[in-house]
């Protein structure tokens, strides 16, 4: 069978679940073919995957778009999903897509969440639980991935029982003039609390920039997520999919910083699940891209020895991943779909 699958731009975080899709394809026979965007051709080069690059906005529209967001104009409100996600993108690889489906002649189309010219030919795939994610599609397909093989993080700490805090705050965020004060403001809330503390900034953050780094924290551009959420007692971040459900899919609960895009919303059903908390800026700057300050280091601090010390969260986290684990894996799921009658 011929898989073709599609990603959207922005971080890795939109390649990540595509890229899982494809090797769980080539491992069962198939073929698979990956069409991304230009800005995620390296990522998807690396990776030794067929693929194909298609069109994406210009920088000069993307720039005005995170103006806009910023601005806090009402309008603004979902303006990334619609905007650029839905319209210029859409546009951009709409022919690119047609041209792979005319060409390639696939039998199967699995899209990433914000890829929408393939939309119309694609089942439903999701690794997130039905209980957070209710899907409208009739062919909604749930799935896990194989669970990694996990290595052990190098002592970075003295006092190696405290339980480990991770944070990371994505990939996009290291390209945005507010990631500096966003880390600033993560590095005063976890400084002097019993606890050890591992941040990954990202490839584009300067980790000299970021100033004095407390004596219980370290901090890295890069990790592979499973590693740390093997150890992880609490994960602070800023809700984007692949982190907020890889760290229910470890059981372990979250303090979510929602910045953009999803990410308010996978606050609040992590929060009403019980599985964590939402601390949202104190900002008073109208705006629809959040950041964090001075007036958030507070609350942000308060959240996360609130969700240490009471094991509830842990247990609704559990619970979540336990949900998560009794799916099929993606390649049962794969060849199941595609199994001939």
């Amino acid at each position: 069978m011929r898989i073709l699958l599609t990603s959207s731009l922005g971080g890795v975080g939109h390649l990540t679940p595509i890229v899982a899709a494809a090797r769980a394809s080539l491992r069962l026979g198939h073929d698979a073919l990956v069409l991304v965007p230009p800005s995620l051709a390296d990522r998807i080069e690396r990776t030794g995957i067929p693929f194909r690059v298609g069109h994406q906005p210009s920088k000069a529209f993307v720039d005005e778009i995170w103006t806009r967001v910023r601005a806090g104009a009402p309008e603004a409100d979902g303006l990334i999903d619609r905007e650029l996600f839905a319209d210029r993108a859409t546009r951009a690889m709409l022919g690119p897509f047609r041209a792979a489906r005319d060409t390639w002649q696939p039998d199967l189309v699995v899209r990433e969440p914000c890829e929408y010219a393939s939309a119309v030919a694609a089942p439903y795939l999701s690794s997130f639980p039905a209980s957070l994610d209710p899907s409208p599609w009739a062919i909604t397909l749930r799935f896990r991935t194989a669970a990694p093989v996990v290595g052990e993080l190098p002592e970075w700490w003295r006092g190696g029982e405290r339980p480990l805090v991770y944070v990371s705050f994505g990939t996009v965020i290291g390209h945005l003039p507010e990631a500096n004060g966003v880390y600033r403001s993560v590095l005063d809330a976890v400084s002097g609390l019993p606890v050890r503390v591992l941040i990954t900034v990202g490839q584009a953050v300067d980790i000299d920039r970021l100033g004095p780094i407390p004596a219980n924290t370290h901090v890295e551009q890069w990790l592979p997520q499973a590693d740390v959420l093997a150890h992880a007692a609490l994960v602070v971040c800023h809700g984007g999919s692949g982190t907020t459900f890889g760290a229910l899919a470890a059981g372990v609960p979250l303090v979510i910083c929602p910045l953009f895009a999803d990410q308010p919303v996978n606050a609040q059903l992590v929060q009403a699940a019980g599985a964590g908390l939402a601390v949202v800026s104190m900002s008073d700057e109208p705006s629809n891209l959040r950041s964090l300050g001075a007036a958030d280091v507070a609350p942000l601090r308060e959240a996360i020895q609130q969700v240490l010390g009471e094991p509830a969260y842990r247990r609704a986290a559990e619970r979540i991943g336990a949900e998560m684990a009794a799916t099929p894996t993606l390649e049962d799921v794969i060849d199941k779909y595609l199994a001939k009658p």
